[in-house]
């Protein structure tokens, strides 16, 4: 309800705002410790994403190099069948190995050649 005060200006009685220095200091302060609160909250929740996404970084990285080692290890297997199949072959038939040698040699030497 507004009624007319001693001075003749209007005031509210049911709310009254105080429109003095101090108080709009005190608003100030009001509002800069919320700022303050407002941004350590925005600062933890950040070093939470932050820190978060990192970890999930690290474990996909260990997750690659677990897979990697996985296919090294296979790559390596399969060298070391390759390489017993080839030295069983070598034993079982000397004398087809070393043609086989001179023929893959001759190809390798023409197409050297051929290039030039």
């Amino acid at each position: 309800m507004s009624t007319m005060s001693s001075s003749g200006s209007h005031t509210n009685d049911s709310k009254r705002h105080d429109f003095s220095p101090k108080a709009g200091m005190a608003e100030i302060k009001s509002d800069l410790g919320q700022v303050r609160q407002d941004l350590g909250k925005l600062k933890d929740d950040t070093v939470a994403t932050v820190s978060s996404a990192a970890h999930s970084a690290v474990e996909s990285a260990k997750q690659g190099v677990d897979v990697a080692k996985d296919y090294a290890d296979q790559a390596g297997d399969h060298l070391r069948d390759g390489y017993d199949s080839m030295c069983s072959f070598v034993k079982e038939r000397p004398a087809a190995s070393i043609l086989i040698a001179l023929g893959v040699g001759a190809i390798a030497a023409r197409l050297i050649s051929w290039r030039k």
